[in-house]
């Protein structure tokens, strides 16, 4: 006896694999990238980078725990084996929140140490700490809710051999209770990508006194949680159209197919947001590249007597008004 592995639940296996392992290994050069930057020539990681590095592990961990490498090929999954997987996608879920929620945190705290540099209003700094308790909280409270209010004994969460709540030998939470948590947890993540890939530009990029090209491609960097939260949208419509039961062998719904959908979006929306966070610091890399293509992000400024300008490694240094030391300041805090 065992659950049968369709065509389609196969091919998403091989998408799964294929997309995510991609985009993660990108995500280690962002990351390690970063990392290099803030230890050298000197040290000065923050509190950021500690919540980065904590939120790229879980992310790995999450990859790991919904890796469905024994579905790459049709056939019949065995029970056990079927148990495994479900298993470590229950588990998968507490993962996922604090994987999110320390790239979240990371991400506003580059944002606030950015935001100390400038001349950004107190409006902005305080609606960074309110998404970063808001993120915290709900970080905190979905790991509780998954590990010990939904389902008594945990076991229930996966294990079909568990009868019913209120028949004494344990379950889970009604349906409807556990959508309800599932869409509260994607509103907030949707909301706090849009909100913090938007925040920089509408806060500080454009009042910076760098070539518009640089301060576009700083945009389309930090930018990149948008992506993040297209995949949020599109894994929330997944988990509306799932069958909450624990009938894993059902002919009626592919069940299987659709965890592993669920699954790969999951993780893309972790990846990206680890990339949103990390990649800014590679744009000094990409400055260089794209002007070897003939496409120069940074040009000497007219001269002035209030402010010259000049570059120097890539960053603007000013003189005179001081406006090209606080844009080379504020950009570079990005690495």
């Amino acid at each position: 006896m065992g659950v049968p592995i369709s065509d389609r639940a196969a091919f998403l296996t091989r998408v799964y694999i294929g997309a995510n392992t991609v985009l993660l290994v990108l995500c280690l050069v962002a990351f390690s990238t970063r990392i290099y930057h803030r230890v050298r020539p000197t040290w000065h990681v923050g509190l950021d980078d500690y919540f980065i590095t904590a939120g790229f592990a879980l992310t790995i961990t999450d990859y790991a725990l919904l890796l469905p490498s024994s579905t790459s090929s049709p056939g019949l999954l065995p029970f056990p084996e079927a148990l495994t997987i479900a298993r470590n996608a229950w588990l998968a879920i507490a993962v996922w929140g604090l994987a999110m929620t320390c790239t979240k945190l990371s991400i506003a705290l580059t944002l606030l140490r950015i935001f100390q540099r400038t001349t950004s209003p107190v409006l902005w700094r305080v609606f960074l700490w309110a998404t970063i308790t808001l993120q915290t909280l709900y970080g905190v409270g979905n790991t509780l809710f998954v590990l010990a209010l939904a389902c008594r004994p945990l076991e229930a969460a996966w294990d079909p051999n568990f009868t019913a709540e209120g028949s004494g030998g344990g379950g889970c939470v009604a349906p409807g209770t556990m959508k309800a948590v599932s869409n509260t947890g994607s509103s907030i993540n949707i909301a706090t990508d849009v909100l913090l890939s938007v925040a920089p530009a509408v806060a500080f990029l454009w009042t910076l006194q760098r070539p518009l090209r640089e301060r576009v491609l700083v945009c389309v960097l930090m930018g990149m949680g948008l992506v993040a939260s297209v995949f949020s949208v599109m894994k929330t419509v997944l988990v509306q159209n799932w069958v909450i039961g624990r009938d894993l062998g059902s002919s009626s719904t592919d069940v299987l197919a659709q965890g592993i959908a669920i699954s790969t979006f999951t993780v893309l929306e972790q990846l990206l947001g680890v990339l949103a966070a990390c990649v800014p610091a590679m744009k000094g890399w990409l400055q260089k590249c794209l002007g070897a293509m003939g496409i120069p992000m940074t040009r000497r400024m007219p001269s002035s007597g209030e402010g010259q300008y000049r570059m120097s490694r890539g960053w603007g240094t000013g003189r005179g008004n001081g406006t090209g030391r606080t844009a080379r300041s504020t950009v570079g805090s990005l690495g």
